[in-house]
């Protein structure tokens, strides 16, 4: 009983971090200098740590029901949640805010002025910083019910495809390609792509270590039995 309640008091911090940063969001787009690029097509679904951050809010929300309202160990909120977490918030996260903050130590084109009029450096780090954080203190805390490496890996490839696409398709709509990354050499793009693809990788294998490590939980699906919570 003390572990669903330590559990459930974090992922409320989590949640008031998460809603404080994307009501910050909303109140940046309104009063901030126009045009506004974040008002076009997509809104603010063009950012990938807003993404990112509204994912990760659902997942929480999830995990936060489930833990209270389970009728047995394998109920289907508790797959869908944990899931969701194992398979695509967990990476996602570890790889995003990894590829960004190295971004950021190299120099490569992107677009965060840490400490600016709108992006304070308390918005920057709970967009780019706490999210990998508050997913390896998750997997530390709590087992999640997972279908195995292999199709966590595949999803979380296939996630960060689908994200992608997304971002071409408001190029494609907006007949734009004078962005910065874009702009970018050939070879900068393939070294970031191989570079992203091999972070979401390594990241996968560091989650599933603190699962194996921590909770004994099984590294493939046909292991998979029932987890066990205090």
């Amino acid at each position: 009983m003390f572990g669903r309640i330590f559990r459930t008091l974090y992922r409320l911090c989590v949640l008031i971090a998460y809603l404080k940063a994307l009501k910050y969001t909303s109140l940046v787009n309104e009063y901030a200098a126009q045009p506004n690029p974040y008002k076009k097509y997509g809104g603010d679904f063009r950012k990938g740590s807003y993404c990112l951050v509204v994912l990760s809010t659902i997942n929480f929300i999830l995990l936060i029901i489930d833990e209270f309202w389970r009728s047995n160990s394998g109920s289907r909120l508790q797959k869908v949640s944990g899931k969701l977490f194992v398979n695509v918030t967990r990476p996602c996260s570890l790889t995003f805010c990894t590829t960004v903050w190295f971004c950021i130590l190299v120099n490569f084109n992107i677009s965060w002025v840490n400490g600016s009029r709108w992006f304070p450096r308390w918005y920057g780090h709970t967009m780019y910083t706490l999210p990998a954080f508050f997913a390896l203190l998750e997997s530390f805390f709590a087992p999640h019910d997972t279908d195995g490496f292999t199709k966590a890996m595949k999803r979380s490839f296939g996630s960060l495809g689908f994200f992608i696409l997304w971002q071409l398709s408001i190029l494609l709509f907006e007949g734009s390609t004078q962005t910065p990354l874009l702009m970018s050499a050939w070879w900068q793009l393939l070294l970031l792509a191989l570079g992203i693809s091999a972070v979401n990788f390594i990241m996968l294998g560091i989650g599933y270590l603190i699962d194996y490590a921590v909770h004994g939980l099984p590294l493939e699906v046909e292991e998979v039995g029932s987890l066990k919570e205090d």
